[in-house]
């Protein structure tokens, strides 16, 4: 089975957990599936999602403000 697509959701949504940084687990989840990716490209990812996500307005879709995402750092 070709995997297409991966929803991610994780700390403070569905758990509480402390098994490191957001990118860290993303990267764990990656390689559970044969997908092997520097940590500083996965960083990369989440700070250009969450750019986009901003520039769109994607709270507001939701019935959030438009209050930055907390940005991570590389």
């Amino acid at each position: 089975m070709i995997t297409k697509a991966l929803l991610f959701d994780m700390d403070g949504t569905l758990i509480e957990a402390d098994v490191g940084s957001s990118e860290e687990v993303f990267q764990r989840v990656l390689v559970s599936l044969g997908v092997s990716r520097p940590l500083d490209d996965i960083k990369k990812a989440f700070l250009n999602a969450e750019k986009e996500a901003e520039d769109i307005n994607l709270l507001s879709l939701f019935g959030k403000n438009n209050k930055p995402f907390p940005h991570h750092k590389l």
